[in-house]
């Protein structure tokens, strides 16, 4: 399978496109303000925002793409200090994002969410989602 590969390396982002019918580009949004996104339901607490992004329609710059043929994939770098934050609330280490009105958090089920460890294993790892369809919400991490 060929994929195109975009590095947000300040954001520590990775989008991973498959070939689809319509060529796309993933393309940065603005993040927002953590503390203008509070939770309705306390589910999820982020706290901090670390990614946000469209799907650019390459043929019409402007334009979004929101639904996939093939899923793309979605990595997001979490830090030793995220995993301390987690292991002090006794939590799991978690992503979610901003619906407009609430937090919803990603999942195996619906999202195929896993985690992947650095080699060393303590420095940090990825989080790693797929996504069917995508707008743009902010993406958080948190417990």
């Amino acid at each position: 399978m060929n994929a195109k590969r975009y590095d947000f390396a300040d954001e520590g982002a990775t989008v991973i496109v498959p070939d689809q019918p319509k060529k796309m580009r993933a393309a940065k949004r603005p993040l927002g303000k953590l503390e203008e996104m509070k939770s309705k339901t306390g589910v999820f607490k982020p706290w901090r925002l670390v990614f946000n992004f469209e799907m650019e329609d390459e043929e019409n710059p402007g334009e979004y793409v929101s639904e996939f043929d093939e899923p793309i994939e979605l990595r997001i770098r979490y830090t030793r200090g995220d995993i301390e934050k987690a292991e002090k609330a006794s939590k799991q280490l978690r992503i979610g994002y901003w619906d407009g009105s609430d937090w919803v958090v990603f999942s195996e089920e619906k999202h195929r969410l896993m985690q992947v460890a650095d080699s060393d294993a303590q420095s940090g790892g990825e989080l790693v989602v797929q996504l069917s369809s995508w707008s743009d919400p902010p993406i958080g991490i948190g417990i």
